[in-house]
């Protein structure tokens, strides 16, 4: 309320209380997130409803027992045909009706944003969560909308000392609350990606050297193999550069045979990640086209050694070869 209040820059405040309950419909329950907020969360999370309407003010104020509930939640809970709209799910032996449904969100760091119930603040301070006057009530976070783009330093400037005056911080104190902007979550999001992409690049790395390593070992164990086949080929006019030709097209067979070996498991496993895991896997045409292609180079790279050390045999010591 301070931060509505006390703020210009502020917009929206909506303050939020997580806990996880099960919810039960009929012969169907459910483990999942239970959002406790206010009207506010809907603007300053953009988290609108397609089916039905957002709890108001009135429903706060007379601690109305409804909530809204995620799609995921709909689809454990309720039939496909199944309207939701109306109906009442069990929280913690307390009724509430669905009045809404959240529009889909999809995944965001491995958490399924659809997996939750939105109900109104008040309602779970006395039904839900256990709040009275005398344990007092908390929130654990509180989300601040901006007036816009150019007011975004200041809101955090204005919150950052307005919390520091009420909650009677001054220096050398440590602040007892932090404040997290979109472009931090952002930052941290980044970060975690480059750092998965580092270390599946230097697997991926390993893995092609280790791969490499090996076709050059068959290629020198098949040049050995085929001496006197090389010198029969070089005595009936065979050139050095037709003998290399031959042993790089191998190994470039050999390796492109199990890239495109490869790129099939990573289509299949990347559909299957997509059964199991709450996010959608998609394979794009240019990592298809950059695996041909690194399958094609790492052949040409490590058969060339062994190419070469059979293009440079004597003839005589080749046909002398058993």
């Amino acid at each position: 309320d301070a931060i509505r209040d006390m703020c210009p820059a502020i917009a929206e405040v909506a303050p939020g209380l997580n806990q996880t309950q099960q919810v039960q419909y009929g012969g169907q329950n459910v483990m999942t997130n239970i959002v406790a907020t206010v009207p506010e969360y809907e603007q300053v999370r953009n988290f609108h409803v397609q089916l039905g309407r957002f709890f108001n003010q009135s429903d706060c104020d007379h601690n109305a027992r409804v909530c809204m509930i995620g799609t995921t939640v709909q689809e454990n809970l309720f039939d496909p045909e199944d309207n939701p709209i109306g109906k009442k799910v069990l929280i913690k032996g307390e009724f509430f009706e669905v009045i809404g449904v959240l529009e889909k969100k999809g995944s965001s760091t491995f958490t399924d944003m659809d997996d939750m119930v939105i109900v109104p603040i008040t309602t779970a301070y006395n039904r839900l969560f256990g709040f009275n006057m005398a344990k007092g009530k908390a929130v654990h976070y509180i989300l601040v909308q901006a007036l816009d783009e150019e007011h975004f330093l200041p809101a955090q400037f204005q919150i950052t000392n307005l919390m520091r005056l009420r909650h009677q911080i001054k220096p050398p104190m440590m602040d007892d609350f932090y404040l997290r902007t979109q472009q931090d979550l952002l930052q941290i999001s980044q970060s975690m990606t480059n750092v998965f992409t580092l270390l599946l690049g230097s697997t991926a790395a390993i893995s092609l050297l280790v791969g490499g390593i090996g076709i050059m070992n068959i290629m020198l164990v098949s040049v050995t193999e085929r001496t006197r086949e090389i010198g029969i080929r070089k005595a009936i006019g065979a050139r050095p550069k037709d003998i290399m030709f031959q042993f790089v097209v191998e190994a470039t067979v050999l390796s492109l045979a199990g890239g495109i070996f490869g790129i099939g498991l990573g289509f299949g496993g990347a559909h299957a990640l997509s059964f199991m895991l709450p996010f959608q896997t998609v394979v794009t045409p240019w990592s298809v086209m950059l695996s041909f292609v690194v399958s094609i180079m790492v052949g040409l790279f490590f058969g060339i050694y062994p190419a070469r050390r059979a293009a440079l045999l004597d003839p005589i010591t080749a046909l002398r070869t058993e």
